[in-house]
Formats: C-alpha cells, sequence, structure tokens
C-alpha cells in the first residue's frame, strides 16, 4: 500500500483522483470481518455436489416451464428476479476483461500523443488473440510486420504494451449471469451500475461461481 504522500508525488496531474479516492475510502464498509467466509460451502447430497444437483433441478424446471432457453425468455427471468428481489439482494455477473496486445498498444500509443492514424499502422497487423510471450521484439519478427521500423518513441510504446498485456481493463455485463443473495448483497461483494444500467458485481466471475452463489442464464439452457 501505497502513503497518500506516494500518490500525490506519482499522480501530480490528477488531484481531483487522490480526493475522490478518500471520499470512497470514507464511505465503504470498514466493519467486514475478513475472517468469515460469506460464501455458502458446497455440500454432498445424494453421492453428488449440491451445486450440479440444483443445476440439474433447475435446468429441467426451467425448459419444463418454457421450452427453448431464447433471448427473450433469458431477459424476462431476470427482469422477474430484479423486480422481486431488488438491487439490494441481485445483481449481474461481470466479465473481467484484460487488455489484449491490439488495445494494450493503442491505449498506450495515445499517452505518447500518437494519431488514430499512426497508431492504425500498426494494429492493423495485429492479428486477434495475438499475444507477446517473452518481449516486445518478437512483433518486430512478425511476418506481418515485414518492412516496420519501431522508432522511437516506439520502442517504448511497445515495451510498455508488452507489460500491460493481460492485466484488468474494463468491466462488462455477463450474457446472463445472476446472483441473488438472502440479505444485502454489498454484504459479498461490491456493485456498480453497467452501461446498460444493471447493477453488476464488480468480483471476478469465477470467485462467484465456485462460491457457489451463481445463477447463469447461458445462450442454451439455465443453469445455476
Amino acid at each position: 500500500m501505497n502513503s497518500p504522500e506516494d500518490m500525490v508525488d506519482q499522480f501530480p496531474h490528477a488531484p481531483e483522483a487522490i480526493a475522490n479516492t478518500i471520499r470512497v475510502a470514507e464511505s465503504s464498509f470498514t466493519d467486514w470481518n475478513f475472517l468469515e467466509n460469506l460464501f455458502p460451502p458446497f455440500e454432498e447430497l445424494d453421492g453428488e455436489l449440491a451445486f450440479r444437483r440444483l443445476y440439474k433441478d433447475t435446468m429441467e424446471g426451467c425448459q419444463k416451464r418454457y421450452g427453448e432457453i431464447t433471448h427473450d425468455v433469458r431477459d424476462r427471468v431476470i427482469d422477474y428476479a430484479f423486480a422481486k428481489y431488488g438491487n439490494g439482494r441481485t445483481a449481474m455477473v461481470a466479465n473481467h476483461n484484460g487488455f489484449g496486445l491490439r488495445s494494450a498498444i493503442r491505449e498506450v500509443a495515445k499517452i505518447f500523443g500518437l494519431t488514430d492514424g499512426e497508431i492504425s499502422q500498426v494494429t492493423k497487423k495485429i492479428g486477434f488473440g495475438l499475444r507477446l510471450k517473452d518481449s516486445w521484439q518478437e512483433l518486430s519478427e512478425n511476418p506481418r510486420m515485414k518492412g516496420m521500423e519501431f522508432k522511437k518513441p516506439w520502442d517504448e510504446i511497445l515495451s510498455t504494451a508488452f507489460k500491460l498485456q493481460g492485466h484488468f481493463n474494463h468491466l462488462s455485463t455477463h450474457c446472463g449471469g445472476l446472483v441473488i443473495v438472502p440479505d444485502e448483497i454489498r454484504k459479498y461483494c461490491p456493485v456498480e451500475i453497467a452501461n446498460k444500467g444493471l447493477q453488476v458485481l464488480q468480483a471476478p466471475f469465477r470467485k462467484l461461481h465456485h462460491g457457489g452463489l451463481q445463477i447463469r442464464l447461458s445462450e442454451g439452457p439455465l443453469s445455476c
């Protein structure tokens, strides 16, 4: 944890962010017992995990009632859950989207003042899903980069982008991940309002899934 002085020194261009951090801290819960696990444990049920039993029963019941689980049915179930339990107990699951190589290069290059045209000269030659393993120099050896010269500031841009790839970029709303808790959802996880207007959890998808709190409505069957 950095000291307040270190943060001010590292972010001299954003004093409003420092002040906002203090406001967020002052409005946050401080009475959580971090030694207590709020997620319900898995229990054995008839020789199989309770989670799998609930998955099976929920899927069969939903298909019996609705037939094929289409986008329209999924939206109706989500609307019903929020209407019945409210934002106090209900939230959607968020996807944690990381920086790909293209997006990492694009964002770093913007900081260096390069134009969209200059940036696209490099990013348009990078395939989706490409990830550098050892160093940014791998990119210069890529056949699609033949004839490209990475002069300053590109060497520093690519070096920084190489370190940034895979790190958290932004949240998006999962297509059908839904969580309902018995009391107050903010006791379990911080929440925020997504661009679509739905309340979403900030915790990673897999942490909720393993904790047993999730009901997921995929494009196919309903799972939980």
